[in-house]
């Protein structure tokens, strides 16, 4: 677990998986996708699903779909 308040995520998840990204990535929170998506890897899944933050939701999903 990345605790997103105190932690940057991206750079969490790059040094635990040594550069290459996350295979996965589950977020039911909905406002907190945002920042996972940097430690993504090219061909990475994303599931998204509820909106337990109760947030209105901006997203840019272009890079992920770069990424494919």
């Amino acid at each position: 677990m990345i605790d997103y308040r105190s932690e940057d995520v991206t750079e969490v998840v790059l040094g635990l998986t040594e550069g290459r990204g996350a295979d996965l990535v589950v977020d039911p929170v909905g406002s907190t996708l945002v920042a996972p998506l940097g430690g993504l890897r090219p061909e990475g899944r994303v599931v998204f699903f509820g909106n337990a933050g109760r947030t209105t939701l901006e997203l840019d999903l272009w890079p992920a779909l770069q990424a494919n």
